[in-house]
């Protein structure tokens, strides 16, 4: 029993520096894209998550958007330009969605200025 506890206390405390980690880098983001593809594709894989995602509030429209990244094309655009400088500006109309702000979930949390866990989104 010592052993099993003190084998979860290690991995207790290797998560929370790959935490503590993480929210050091994701602080230090300067551009919406990086934030995005960070919460997109490193989040859940920190958290063992099968996915997770990010709405943004535009004040001027009153609506919540997503911008849909697509890992498998930015590492192929990154391969094509390696330096992006001109790329990160670039997002198509095609690649935001938006909704209404008191739509679904994201609309509930966002009014109720609260957190919601879901642990299965599908159902």
């Amino acid at each position: 029993m010592i052993f099993i506890n003190a084998i979860e206390k290690r991995q207790k405390m290797k998560m929370q520096r790959s935490i503590r980690e993480y929210v050091l880098k994701f602080l230090g983001f300067q551009k919406h894209k990086d934030v995005i593809y960070s919460v997109k594709y490193e989040l859940p894989k920190l958290f063992n998550f099968e996915q997770c995602g990010m709405f943004i509030y535009d004040k001027d429209s009153e609506d919540l958007f997503a911008i849909s990244l697509d890992e498998e094309g930015d590492k192929l655009a990154k391969l094509i330009d390696p330096y992006p400088y001109e790329r990160d500006f670039c997002i198509s109309e095609g690649q935001i969605v938006r909704f209404p702000l008191k739509m679904g979930i994201s609309g509930f949390v966002h009014e109720a200025d609260a957190v919601n866990w879901m642990n299965d989104v599908k159902n």
